[in-house]
């Protein structure tokens, strides 16, 4: 029985295509915590927090702000709005550790391709064998 079978790393390409899942999902979990923001208005009086939804998570008032006229209460947190979605997208942009995808997905190209090789040729022997015992029936 000749096979021809080569020796394969099975185990180094699938840890290294989960290492690069892994780090694919942590960038993105960082990434969303990057796009989280704060703003701040009226020397703290007013603070507003942005999820990383891009929604406004919170809202806080300090005593001062019951004074305010509705008009200029409006002014003030607008201002603390519009401070912390700025935060938030000044955290959010890219800082260079992204996961390389297309290595990730040549890994996995290489995976299946010589999974499937592998397969086409554990099939022939196979077929050989079975051949080989039906002959001598």
């Amino acid at each position: 029985m000749s096979g021809g079978f080569e020796r394969v790393d099975f185990e180094g390409l699938l840890r290294q295509t989960r290492d690069s899942l892994r780090t694919a999902r942590e960038a993105a979990a960082e990434t969303a915590e990057a796009r989280t923001g704060e703003g701040v208005a009226l020397d703290g009086q007013v603070r507003v927090e942005v999820g990383a939804d891009g929604l406004v998570s919170g809202v806080e008032f300090g005593s001062r702000v019951m004074y305010l006229s509705a008009e200029d209460l409006g002014e003030v947190v607008r201002e603390a709005v519009n401070a912390a979605l700025l935060d938030a997208k000044s955290g959010g942009e890219f800082d260079g550790h992204a996961p390389d995808l297309g290595a990730l997905e040549e890994n996995l190209r290489d995976l299946q391709d010589q999974g499937l090789d592998q397969m086409r040729k554990l099939t022939e022997v196979l077929n050989n064998v079975w051949a080989k015992v039906e002959a001598r029936r």
